[in-house]
C-alpha cells in the first residue's frame, strides 16, 4: 500500500468516536452551511498538512500540491464510504477502492 494509504488506514478511527456518532456529525455538518465551510477549511489544513510533509522529504512543490489533492479526495470519499456501508468493520477497505480507483482513472486519462 502506498504511503498514502498506511496513512489513512493507521489513523485511529476510534479516538474521533464512533461510526454512529460521526454519522449523526456529517449530517448536522451538511445542515449548516457555515459547519459546511468550516470543514472544507479543516480539509484544506489537512492537505497543506500533507503537502508539508512530502515537501520536507524534498519532493516538488507542484507535485506536493497535487499529491496532497488526491489525498484529500481518496480521504473524503473513503472516509463516506466507511460511513455510508456498514458492511466495513475499518476504513481499510474503503481506503483501498479508492485508491484503486484513482489509479485507475490516472491511468486511463494517461492513456487517453
Amino acid at each position: 500500500m502506498p504511503p498514502l494509504g498506511v496513512a489513512l488506514t493507521t489513523l485511529d478511527w476510534e479516538a474521533i468516536g464512533t461510526r454512529e456518532a460521526q454519522r449523526h456529525r456529517q449530517l448536522v455538518i451538511a445542515d449548516s452551511p457555515e459547519l459546511t465551510e468550516r470543514e472544507l477549511v479543516k480539509y484544506n489544513g489537512f492537505a497543506a498538512a500533507f503537502a508539508d510533509g512530502l515537501g520536507r522529504r524534498g519532493v516538488e512543490a507542484d507535485t506536493c500540491i497535487l499529491a496532497a489533492q488526491a489525498g484529500l479526495a481518496v480521504f473524503r470519499t473513503a472516509y463516506r464510504r466507511w460511513l455510508d456501508e456498514a458492511d466495513h468493520e475499518d476504513i481499510a477497505a474503503p481506503v483501498r477502492a479508492a485508491l484503486a480507483e484513482l489509479r485507475a482513472l490516472v491511468t486511463a486519462v494517461s492513456a487517453s
